[in-house]
């Protein structure tokens, strides 16, 4: 199999940039897919600690890559058979679809911005804000059922107090980065000493900018919390590229189900879809069953409609052949 990496200008490996073995590129237009053999088939059987290293080594790659040339980044795992199957996917209709992205993202990067702080110091000056000292002392007086209920108000009251304060930071990280960031997603905080955990798109010029409202908003809470910034790394927040082969007997499924023959288009598909039984007339009384026919239904018509827009053309073909020579590419990028 071929592990794809991401995807570059031509240009870059026109002008010298060198990929170290096993890595290379195949080329096709105006770009270049950085790719490199490996004997996996599928990622997702792999035991833990095996699909760490190899998801360390993906991101690695990429990371080297990113001082020389923009890199659209795949997802981990994306997988395809040949070269001549990767020169397909950087081909015709694929390639005005990822040359757009491309030049959407150039120039672009992604900074990690973590702020953290001491946990147990942060759950103690909130304490003293909402007075829980005095109400722990009235705990004394009460049952053990309003003790119960007492306590169990306290943690709310923290949780809550504690969500307040992250967020009042978020938005103040988010003033002082106003004008330098082009867009921030806010990731899930990893463990509770994490008070703020964003992605942060901004152009590879606003760098200086960029760490001088850091430094502004370490001066702004008196040096109350470590802040980390890890990157320069691709924007793979803002972006997500996924790469797959369509399986035969999953076509052939789906287009029994919507009573298709071995040709077709877009708007056939929808209107199988829309006139299938399942869809016009579900069977309300039979609660579990209506919804897994229903979710499969709708899961099939997904697929070929995956299908018919990688085909690229007015007629989707759904024979063997055709579905052979398909490569579904699908490009994400965040609301």
């Amino acid at each position: 199999m071929k592990h794809l990496y991401g995807i570059i200008s031509a240009e870059n490996s026109d002008q010298g940039l060198r990929l170290a073995p096993p890595v290379y590129g195949v080329r096709e237009g105006s770009l270049t897919a950085v790719v490199s053999d490996t004997d996996i088939t599928d990622y997702r059987t792999l035991p833990q600690e095996e699909l760490r290293q190899h998801l360390r080594q993906h991101q690695e790659i990429i990371e080297s890559i990113l001082p020389h040339a923009t890199i659209l980044p795949m997802q981990f795992g994306s997988l395809l058979e040949t070269d001549a199957q990767i020169r397909a996917m950087l081909s015709s209709h694929h390639q005005t679809r990822l040359d757009k992205t491309w030049r959407d993202l150039e120039g672009f990067i992604q900074m990690e911005l973590v702020l953290l702080w001491e946990a147990n110091t942060a759950v103690e000056q909130l304490s003293q804000e909402l007075n829980i000292p005095q109400i722990q002392a009235e705990m004394a007086t009460q049952s053990p059922d309003e003790q119960r209920r007492t306590q169990m108000e306290v943690g709310r009251m923290i949780q809550v107090g504690l969500a307040r304060k992250q967020n009042e930071l978020e938005q103040l990280v988010r003033d002082e980065l106003e004008g330098i960031a082009q867009n921030i997603i806010k990731n899930s905080h990893m463990d509770e000493g994490m008070a703020v955990n964003l992605a942060v798109l901004l152009r590879q010029a606003d760098s200086p900018a960029f760490e001088a409202a850091l430094r502004r908003l370490d001066e702004k809470t008196g040096g109350a919390y470590l802040i980390r910034a890890v990157g320069p790394l691709p924007p793979h927040s803002f972006v997500q590229v996924t790469v797959k082969l369509p399986q035969l007997h999953h076509i052939e499924h789906a287009r029994e189900l919507l009573g298709l023959g071995q040709t077709s288009t877009l708007a056939d598909i929808k209107k199988a879809y829309q006139n299938h039984a399942y869809y016009t007339q579900p069977d309300r009384n039979s609660g579990l069953g209506t919804v897994i026919k229903m979710t499969e239904l709708a899961q099939c018509y997904k697929l070929l409609r995956e299908l018919a827009l990688n085909q690229g053309g007015e007629t989707c073909r759904l024979d063997e052949a055709a579905v052979a020579e398909t490569i579904i590419l699908t490009i994400q990028k965040p609301e």
